[in-house]
């Protein structure tokens, strides 16, 4: 848990690193997030069940965006699929295999957020 201190440079700090560390989030189609998000959509009755993650375009109210990742060089070294869910608060990425849902309402919250540990 972030502790905040009077001044909150320490979430000044992790504000500057996501501005660094991550690019302009893309729109993408649904599918391109890939199965794991698309599965914790479908268990949590966002998107409807689907036999073909191809054969997911859109969905209403779900944001999916591909975010670049950059290292201390400013060199792309990855992307962070990440899905925003309007209205529930809730954000989800893919990193490293795995799915991760943060409280937030945007691209930009959900990536605070993350770097903060929150989840």
């Amino acid at each position: 848990m972030l502790h905040m201190n009077g001044d909150n440079t320490e979430l000044y700090n992790i504000a500057e690193l996501v501005d660094c560390k991550y690019g302009p989030p893309k729109v993408i189609p649904l599918w391109a997030v890939g199965p794991v998000l698309l599965y914790d959509l479908v268990h949590d009755g966002v998107i409807p069940a689907f036999t073909e993650a191809l054969d997911v375009e859109d969905a209403p109210g779900v944001q999916p965006r591909l975010v670049p990742v950059y290292d201390e060089e400013d060199m792309r070294v990855g992307d962070l699929f990440v899905v925003v869910v309007s209205g529930s608060g809730r954000v989800g990425l893919f990193d490293n295999g795995n799915s991760v849902w943060v409280d937030a309402n945007s691209v930009a919250d959900a990536l605070l957020s993350y770097e903060m540990g929150g989840e």
